[in-house]
């Protein structure tokens, strides 16, 4: 039989069509969890103001070398604790990372009842990126640096 291989492992993707909204006085970012290339779960990445505010502000960088649009939140460092069942968090003192063929790379940490079980990578195309950008500054109530892009519709995901 041929086709496309399927991929192994565990995957987070941001879930198309979902937008990031605001929450938990910060924001939440919709996932979809994979695991062997079937869906396995969608989970929400609550981000705290401080949190949501520190992604955003490496968001501006990657995306518009800013340090943070105007209106963004204080920001300290990242330390959520895993709440009972399957959640999603940031992986603590990992940023955000804009690799040379523009993409974006987000360190996320998988856990199950509060036990870590893989950390993943979120990866985002300049476009998602972008996207996710315009989102969170919606969510946090924050000004858009002029340069920033116009939120867009996500593409689907194969």
């Amino acid at each position: 039989m041929t086709g496309v291989p399927r991929e192994r492992g565990w995957r987070i993707d941001l879930i198309p069509g979902r937008p990031v909204r605001a929450g938990g006085a910060g924001c939440v970012l919709p996932l979809w969890v994979l695991r062997d290339g079937e869906s396995f779960a969608d989970v929400d990445l609550s981000l705290p103001r401080d949190e949501a505010g520190a992604l955003l502000a490496q968001l501006s960088r990657a995306l518009c070398g800013q340090v943070e649009p105007p209106g963004a939140p204080e920001h300290g460092p990242v330390s959520a604790p895993c709440p009972r069942g399957w959640s999603v968090v940031l992986v603590p003192g990992v940023p955000l990372l804009r690799e040379a063929d523009g993409r974006c790379r987000l360190a996320l940490r998988l856990c199950r009842d509060g036990v870590p079980r893989a950390d993943l990578n979120l990866n985002l195309s300049p476009a998602e990126a972008e996207t996710l950008h315009a989102q969170c500054s919606r969510a946090l109530g924050c000004d858009q640096p002029p340069q920033a892009p116009d939120a867009r519709p996500m593409r689907a995901f194969p």
